[in-house]
């Protein structure tokens, strides 16, 4: 048995000393070449990763849990931050991947627009969010904290203002009339 654990020892000596040497390209070899020159045709979109936070419903809808996830942006959604916030909507739509959570938004729900002024986020969601809400004062309130601590994830947003199809939007027990501030009572400690 000791002899095995001499010989494993010195296979992963071996290995790690193999590791740790420098082999590749001779000097002077660019290992970065710069790319060819614009030859016109439309570029191709290049696609970058980013970890957002989003919140969902607990099992017994008393807070919002956050859940990290990993979405890759197109060059829209990169340049402009009313697309990103409307694609980090659009996951929120989506639902959690995590079963122990819940979804906060009703089926059938779309984002009409999102506009952004100052720290305020403004936006319009389809009548679906009024019409298929599941209603409950608890289930509101699990709407809107999902939706506004999810968006002042987002640096430069500190309120969120909504409405539904251009109007105010009221649900059953809740009318949203001025913008909203993120509240983190009611995220899960």
């Amino acid at each position: 048995m000791k002899r095995v654990l001499i010989l494993f020892l010195v296979a992963m000596l071996v290995l790690g000393v193999a590791g740790c040497t420098t082999r590749g390209e001779p000097e002077g070899v660019n290992q970065n070449p710069s790319p060819p020159p614009d030859s016109g045709q439309p570029k191709e979109t290049t696609n970058d990763k980013i970890t957002v936070t989003l919140y969902f419903a607990d099992t017994q809808a008393m807070y919002v849990v956050p859940e990290t996830r990993e979405i890759t942006l197109n060059d829209e959604e990169k340049q402009s931050q009313e697309k990103l916030v409307k694609r980090i909507l659009e996951e929120l739509i989506a639902g959690p991947v995590s079963p122990s959570l819940h979804r906060t938004i009703p089926d059938g729900v779309t984002v009409n627009a999102v506009d952004i002024q100052g720290d305020i986020a403004y936006i319009d969601f389809s009548r679906e969010m009024v019409a298929n809400h599941w209603g409950g004062a608890a289930g509101e309130a699990m709407t809107i904290n999902s939706i506004v601590n999810t968006l002042t994830e987002l640096e430069g947003i500190n309120k969120v203002m909504m409405t539904v199809d251009g109007g105010t939007m009221l649900i059953e027990h809740m009318v949203i009339e001025e913008p909203l501030e993120r509240n983190e009572s009611m995220i899960k400690p």
